[in-house]
């Protein structure tokens, strides 16, 4: 499941995510991020969480991302949720 179904309950992404080591990349910005911080309140592993707006060009995420993959390693990503671009 590297890209979840639509219908996919907000926790099993988050948990799903962690057991496989996936940084989640998603434009729910209002309820998975919510669900987020409740795991890291929780202190449940979180590998990170990329929030886009549903209006930003594909082209600018995919800029944004390259730019990420290039100027940073995974592991500062852990337990952060960070919008892009």
């Amino acid at each position: 499941m590297a890209a979840a179904p639509g219908r996919t309950d907000d926790p099993r992404v988050l948990e799903y995510a962690a057991e496989h080591g996936y940084i989640v990349l998603s434009h729910d910005v209002n309820t998975l991020r919510g669900t987020f911080y409740e795991r890291l309140a929780a202190e449940l592993p979180m590998p990170g969480l990329f929030l886009v707006h549903k209006h930003t060009p594909i082209a600018e995420v995919i800029d944004a991302l390259e730019l990420i993959l290039l100027a940073s390693d995974e592991s500062e990503w852990l337990g952060q949720a960070t919008y892009i671009p």
